[in-house]
């Protein structure tokens, strides 16, 4: 299963609304850009959510044909909706002194490499490691790395059979982030069925 599913599983951002106050307003530009170099253990998903952008623009602006795959080295444009004020300078690293969050997000970057290589057993593994380091972290469930988290988890469910398993996971990213969404163009139908389940479930009834 390509790690697509989880690129564009993880593809989600808040809209951004435009008032127009004025014809100065209607000409000005609803984004910036910066360039970023993609470093190990990197994703799509990770680069986005760093500078406010979706995973779809990042693909969109730099052409990438297969979203799965992604070269250390690779210099992208990163589209970066004007208002937002990202804490980094473009070329800065994961925070030095926040170790334990660049350890999850090379705990997650093998597990992805591991769903691409249909190795599911193993990223369930490496995603049980990222798991313990979160709860170790902070035991809240409102962390972007635990949604990353229960995606993968559900995708290697899926792939396994174990649709049960996959649906607690996505139960946990919705959790997270109520407002999640999966893009359709990017997920596994699979994936995407069971997610239909987990939303059905977290949604109150009226």
């Amino acid at each position: 299963m390509a790690l697509a599913t989880l690129a564009g599983a993880l593809a989600w951002s808040p809209p951004t609304f435009a008032l127009e106050a004025d014809s100065e307003a209607e000409d000005a530009p609803s984004e910036k850009f910066v360039d970023h170099t993609v470093e190990r253990g990197e994703t799509l998903w990770v680069i986005a959510d760093r500078y406010g952008a979706s995973v779809a623009s990042v693909i969109r602006e730099n052409e990438i044909e297969d979203s799965s795959v992604i070269w250390v080295g690779t210099r992208l444009r990163i589209p970066v909706p004007v208002g937002t004020d990202p804490t980094f300078d473009a070329e800065e690293k994961v925070d030095a002194e926040d170790s334990e969050a660049a350890e999850i997000a090379a705990l997650l970057g093998r597990c992805e490499a591991e769903l691409r290589a249909a190795h599911f057993e193993q990223a369930l593994a490496s995603a049980g490691e990222a798991r313990d380091r979160i709860d170790a972290r902070n035991g809240t469930a409102d962390d972007p790395s635990r949604v990353r988290l229960e995606i993968a988890s559900a995708t290697a469910y899926v792939a396994l059979g174990q649709n049960d398993a996959a649906l607690e996971s996505l139960g946990r990213a919705l959790i997270a982030n109520p407002d999640l969404e999966l893009d359709p163009a990017l997920t596994s139908p699979k994936v995407l069925a069971v997610f239909r389940v987990a939303r059905g479930r977290a949604t109150p009834a009226r």
